[in-house]
């Protein structure tokens, strides 16, 4: 059975689907974008981009109840 995960912390998906799913023993996230999701902002460099992005998918897996890093 799978559950829908959803968090403030990782920015609101921008569509019909959902930012992650609890598949029982695997979690699926959505694609991330860069979106800080307090400000909406962009970070302006590739390496802060990419660093915002798995931010967000951190928070996503930690809405799930599991510990990244």
């Amino acid at each position: 059975m799978s559950k829908t995960i959803a968090t403030e912390n990782a920015p609101a998906a921008i569509g019909p689907y959902v930012q992650g799913v609890d598949l029982g023993n695997m979690i699926i996230t959505s694609g991330q974008i860069p979106v800080n999701p307090k400000t909406g902002e962009v970070p302006a460099d590739v390496a802060a981009q990419a660093r915002q992005s798995l931010d967000n998918v951190k928070a996503i897996v930690e809405a799930a109840g599991l510990k990244v890093g």
